[in-house]
């Protein structure tokens, strides 16, 4: 075998294997399992915006649980000194990072003190959700991860 012809050998080589590449490239973005963020242009550009209230929200040193249930939604809220957030008004925000599953967003019911429930049924799997907690003039904003059972 000749230089000349090694050379167009893995030249040809190289060739077929990026047509191979491209091919199962295409092949793998097809199944449909692919999530687009809700909203993420406008949360781009408010990115500052939700900076400052990440250090809002950790200066007031609240804390928020969440549970999603396939029975409802419920937030329990303490403040820096585990007092109960009492009289707040409390909203979520999630999406599912399943496919096909919908989003909601929900303000919750006061049942006890800094107890706060939805009755909604939420379907089992992995939720990003926002948990905004307003009393007064503050205003505390939480971003969790969790798992509806």
């Amino acid at each position: 075998m000749t230089a000349k012809t090694r050379w167009v050998g893995i030249i040809i080589g190289l060739l077929v294997g990026n047509v191979c590449a491209t091919s199962g490239l295409i092949a793998a973005s097809q199944h449909g399992a692919s999530r687009v963020i809700p909203s993420y242009y406008e949360r781009a550009l408010r990115y500052d915006d939700q900076l400052d209230q990440a250090a809002r929200s950790a200066a007031l040193a609240w804390h928020v649980e969440l549970a999603l249930t396939p029975a409802g939604i419920r937030v329990v809220g303490r403040d820096r000194d585990g007092h109960a957030l009492r009289g707040a008004r409390v909203r979520i925000t999630a999406a599912p990072r399943a496919p096909g599953l919908p989003g909601f967003e929900l303000a919750l019911v006061e049942v006890a003190g800094g107890d706060y429930r939805a009755p909604l049924f939420v379907a089992p799997g992995w939720y990003d959700a926002t948990v905004t907690v307003e009393r007064g003039d503050s205003r505390f904003v939480r971003a969790i991860a969790t798992e509806a059972r």
